[in-house]
C-alpha cells in the first residue's frame, strides 16, 4: 500500500529561499523533503511513455537527461544518495513496477520508511514546466510556489557568478510556468520576504494547506542539520552569507535594490518570454509575458530606473544568442532563453 498518495512540490526560480523552506518543512514529525533530486523536470520521464523511460533508464542515469525547461542541464537524479538509493537499487525498482507512478511510489515509500514519516516533498524548483504531468501522475500532490523580490533575486544569482541577463531569463521563465496554476485549488503562493518576517504565522498556513498541525519544532535551528549536511552536494552555498540551519531572519531583504547596477536594472526592466518559451508553457502567442507583468502577478513592483548600458546589453544579447544558436546546430532544439521586447 502506498505511503502517500498527497505529497508536495516546491516551484520557485534559483535563490527564492527554497533551501531554508525545505529544511523547516523537513522539521516537522510527519513531513519527510530532501535536497533536489532533479527527476521530475525531465521530459523523458513522461514521454514517449513507460516503456521508453524503461528501456533507457540505465543510460539516463549514466549519460543524464538535458532538460527540456530553461535550465539546460543532464543532471538526473541528483543527490540521490540523501534518498538513500543508488543506480542499482533504482533498476531494480524500475524493473518491478508496471508503470511511472508505481516507480516513484516504490522511490518514495522506501524513502518514508528511512525517515520514518508520512508525505513527501520535492524541491526542484524548475519542476514547474511539468506541473501538468505530475498533477496527472499525483490528482491530489500540492504545489507549493514560493516567491522573492526579483531584484534580490538577481543579486543573489549574480554573486554565483551568473550573468544579469541568464538569471533574469531563469527567474522569468520559472514563475511563469508556476502561475498558469494560480487560482488551482491545490496551489499556494508564498512570498519569501513573508516567510521570514512572520515565520509561524506562514508556517502554519502551509501545515495547514498540507494537511498536518503546525509543530513550534519546526522553527528551532539545527533539528535536521545533520541529514542535510550529510548531503549537501552544493545545495548550500556559501555566497548566501546565511545558514538554513540558524535562526529565520530578515537579513536577505533588500540587499538587491542595493547591489544591482543599471545594466542589471536595464535587463530586468525589458526581457520578456520568447515565442519558443510561450509554446513550451502553452501560453498563447498574443500575451506579452514580460517581467513587469510576473513581478505584479508575484506582489512585487519593479522600478523604472537603469535606462543606460545599452551597447552592454547587446553584447550579452549577442553572445547568448550565438552560444544558443551554436548548441541548437548540435541538438536539433531551439533555445528557450527570453527575447527582448525593446529595441536597441
Amino acid at each position: 500500500m502506498t505511503l502517500c498518495t498527497s505529497p508536495f512540490f516546491i516551484v520557485c526560480s534559483a535563490s527564492t529561499g527554497s533551501t531554508l523552506l525545505s529544511t523547516v518543512l523537513d522539521r516537522h514529525p510527519l513531513l519527510a523533503i530532501g535536497p533536489e533530486l532533479y527527476l521530475f523536470n525531465k521530459d523523458r520521464l513522461y514521454y514517449p511513455g513507460f516503456e521508453s523511460l524503461q528501456q533507457n533508464f540505465s543510460s539516463y542515469l549514466k549519460n543524464g537527461i538535458l532538460s527540456a525547461g530553461e535550465d539546460r542541464v543532464r543532471t538526473f537524479f541528483f543527490n540521490k544518495q540523501a534518498y538513500f538509493v543508488t543506480d542499482e537499487i533504482l533498476l531494480s525498482m524500475l524493473a518491478c513496477s508496471g508503470s511511472l507512478r508505481e516507480f516513484i511510489d516504490q522511490l518514495f515509500d522506501a524513502y518514508l520508511e528511512k525517515r520514518g514519516k508520512r508525505i513527501w516533498g520535492e524541491k526542484t524548483g524548475n519542476n514547474a514546466l511539468f506541473l501538468h504531468e505530475m498533477l496527472n501522475l499525483y490528482p491530489d500532490a500540492k504545489i507549493i510556489h514560493l516567491v522573492r523580490n526579483p531584484m534580490d533575486v538577481i543579486a543573489s544569482m549574480k554573486r554565483r557568478g551568473v550573468k544579469s541577463f541568464n538569471a533574469v531569463g531563469h527567474w522569468l521563465f520559472n514563475n511563469a510556468a508556476a502561475l498558469r496554476f494560480k487560482g488551482h485549488e491545490d496551489y499556494l503562493l508564498i512570498k519569501y520576504e513573508d516567510m521570514v518576517a512572520d515565520p509561524q504565522i506562514e508556517f502554519a498556513k502551509i501545515c495547514a494547506y498540507l494537511g498536518v498541525d503546525f509543530d513550534d519544532r519546526m522553527l528551532e535551528p539545527g533539528g535536521n542539520e545533520e541529514y542535510w549536511r550529510n548531503y549537501d552536494r552544493g545545495n548550500i552555498h556559501v555566497t548566501w552569507g546565511s545558514t538554513p540551519f540558524a535562526t529565520i531572519n530578515t537579513n536577505s531583504i533588500g540587499k538587491g535594490c542595493l547591489e544591482l547596477d543599471s545594466h542589471d536594472q536595464l535587463v530586468l526592466q525589458n526581457l520578456r518570454l520568447s515565442s519558443f518559451s510561450k509554446r513550451l508553457l502553452n501560453i498563447p502567442e498574443d500575451r506579452d509575458i514580460d517581467c513587469q507583468g510576473i513581478a505584479a502577478e508575484c506582489g512585487y513592483s519593479l522600478k523604472q530606473e537603469g535606462r543606460g548600458l545599452k551597447s552592454a546589453l547587446v553584447a550579452d544579447v549577442a553572445r547568448d544568442y550565438m552560444g544558443r544558436l551554436y548548441e541548437w546546430m548540435l541538438v536539433n532544439k531551439s533555445f528557450s532563453r527570453p527575447l527582448f521586447k525593446g529595441r536597441f
